[in-house]
């Protein structure tokens, strides 16, 4: 069986070669990069099947990275890694498209658990499923949606998040239920991740004619599809 493989793109030196050392010992294969740029190149030349990605890096930082790799279709989950702890700067990160991030310092039990999350999360995708809602058709395998003859690439997460609002139409869901069936994390990680995913949701699909996601104030979201 292939290894699966990891693109550690961080400056730092100790904690660069510490986390390729520590993810080599789980069984994964591991490739590392210590600036933006060269994870960059690294990463659309060989598409891995994760990244932790750095946010403060040199000749290019982590934001600039993620929003390039999405902007050439790469769709592999990207875990960001960041010392920066106010909401603020986490949102920057997962509007740029990042799937998640990881606040430094962090045990490496945590980090296993969330990269082991998202692989399985990646396989949950590959399963040659096509689900059919009106107006939209998801197709689980190549991770698109059609939702009026036009095609959207998305990731993993929001694949899976927009498949459980359809699976869930007309139900109010909190964002502690979110956080722990979309993303498999306890009921006290933090709340502002949903909402970003939920804005990006709303960029692909909705206008003025077309509104699926109703926010319940202090509570969540409902699905519905009003034409």
């Amino acid at each position: 069986m292939q290894k699966q493989e990891i693109l550690i793109i961080e400056d730092e030196l100790n904690l660069r070669e510490g986390l390729k050392l520590n993810f080599e010992m789980e069984g994964f294969s591991v490739r590392t990069a210590q600036n933006g740029a060269e994870g960059l190149e690294f990463a659309l030349q060989h598409p891995p099947d994760l990244i932790l990605l750095d946010v403060g890096l040199p000749k290019k930082d982590g934001i600039s990275v993620c929003k390039e790799l999405r902007s050439e279709g790469l769709r592999i989950p990207i875990l960001m890694l960041t010392a920066r702890t106010s909401d603020g700067d986490k949102i920057t990160g997962l509007e740029a498209g990042a799937d998640d991030y990881i606040t430094k310092p962090f045990s490496l039990e945590e980090l296993f658990a969330r990269v082991r999350a998202f692989l399985r999360r990646m396989d949950w995708g590959l399963d040659g499923r096509t689900s059919s809602q009106s107006p939209f058709v998801v197709d689980h395998e190549n991770l698109t949606v059609l939702h009026f003859e036009k095609v959207y690439q998305l990731t993993s997460q929001e694949l899976r998040l927009l498949t459980y609002f359809i699976e869930h139409e007309g139900k109010v869901i909190n964002r502690s239920e979110l956080l722990q069936e979309v993303w498999g994390y306890g009921p006290n990680a933090s709340s502002r991740t949903v909402d970003a995913f939920m804005n990006r949701l709303r960029k692909y699909f909705e206008d003025e004619n077309h509104q699926y996601f109703e926010s319940i104030r202090g509570v969540g979201y409902r699905f519905s599809q009003k034409e």
